[in-house]
Parts: C-alpha cells; sequence; structure tokens
C-alpha cells in the first residue's frame, strides 16, 4: 500500500481492507457493469475482459447479429439492442 493510499483509508475510509499478499485486489465478481457499443471491437474487448474477471456484464449496440453472435459466445452476458442516439430506445 503506498503512503496516499494508507492516508486515503485511515481519513476516508471505515472499510478499507489490506488486500492479500499475491491478491490483485480484483473486486469485478462484485460488479454490475454496462458495456456501451459492446458487440464489436474495444467494447467487445471490454466486454469479455469484464466477464472474464467475474463481473455481471450487459452489453448494448445497434448491431443484433453482432449481440447474437456475442451472447453465443459468452452465454453468461446479457444483451439489449439500443441506440444511445435515439431516445426512444433508450
Amino acid at each position: 500500500m503506498t503512503r496516499r493510499d494508507a492516508a486515503w483509508a485511515a481519513t476516508e475510509s471505515k472499510t478499507f481492507v489490506e488486500p492479500r499478499a499475491g491478491s490483485s485486489c480484483n473486486m469485478a465478481h462484485m460488479q454490475r457493469v454496462l458495456v456501451t457499443a459492446g458487440a464489436a471491437g474495444i467494447g467487445r474487448e471490454i466486454v469479455r475482459a469484464f466477464a472474464a474477471a467475474g463481473a455481471r456484464v450487459c452489453a448494448i449496440d445497434v448491431d443484433a447479429d453482432a449481440l447474437t453472435a456475442l451472447r453465443a459466445e459468452m452465454p453468461s452476458i446479457t444483451t439489449d439492442i439500443c441506440d444511445l442516439g435515439d431516445l426512444a430506445t433508450i
């Protein structure tokens, strides 16, 4: 733990827990993640990374076919068609 982290823990947080030795302090298994444009490219890789870390992931995109393929590849995630530029679909 750095000095800055220790100072923060002492002043700001009463629930800070020092990670075990060798721990990456990964808390993704406790996260719910919404990835926009998650069906392809960087978005898809973000979906993969969070899902692999144990997060509950929902990927949204305008490409229904790509979302179907993503869901087939990773059945643990949820997907939905959504165009954030169209207020009616949000």
